[in-house]
């Protein structure tokens, strides 16, 4: 069993899971190209590759500070979804670049927000907006639609969708 950490979060992978920290901003000794913005996490399967992005205003880190105020005026004046946007297009042209792009990619974002108290139709709105900035980030749409699709879960729709990649809050 191998497992990734993302500040609170943890995400439990089989042993013949395949999947990779993407984001080296925060890791020592590693460097990324200089401007890229890349997600948290990819995961390989055999037909698609998942861009996983992880925020978590609902971390003990960020309770009963301005992490939660921050979080909730983002989403509420759609400052969010151009910042993952292009989390997603930076994540794309790096693989590409590096010709890493042999399947599918799907852009996944995970919302720790237990704190927040956002609904379920909230989730679908976010996603809705999210997709709608992937693919049209300008005053045209971009010409390739270089991610097939968009989801956002919660740390308890996660595991109903992704069994296989169980999910849990650690606390520190």
């Amino acid at each position: 069993m191998h497992k990734f950490t993302e500040g609170e979060i943890e995400i439990s992978f089989s042993n013949d899971s395949t999947f990779e920290r993407f984001d080296f901003s925060k890791e020592q000794g590693m460097t990324q190209a200089r401007g890229l913005c890349l997600v948290d996490l990819l995961i390989h399967e055999s037909q698609q590759t998942f861009l996983v992005e992880i925020k978590d205003p609902s971390c003990a880190g960020s309770v009963n500070n301005k992490g939660n105020e921050n979080f909730e005026q983002k989403i509420t004046t759609d400052m969010l979804p151009p910042e993952l946007a292009e989390k997603a297009r930076d994540s794309y042209t790096f693989l590409h670049l590096m010709d890493k792009i042999n399947k599918p990619l799907t852009f996944v974002f995970l919302l720790g927000a237990e704190a927040l108290g956002l609904k379920p139709a909230s989730l679908l709105t976010l996603k809705e907006k999210i997709i709608e900035k992937i693919r049209q980030e300008c005053n045209t749409s971009w010409q390739i639609d270089y991610v097939r699709d968009c989801a956002v879960f919660s740390l308890e729709t996660w595991n109903e969708n992704f069994p296989r990649y169980l999910i849990k809050r650690i606390r520190k």
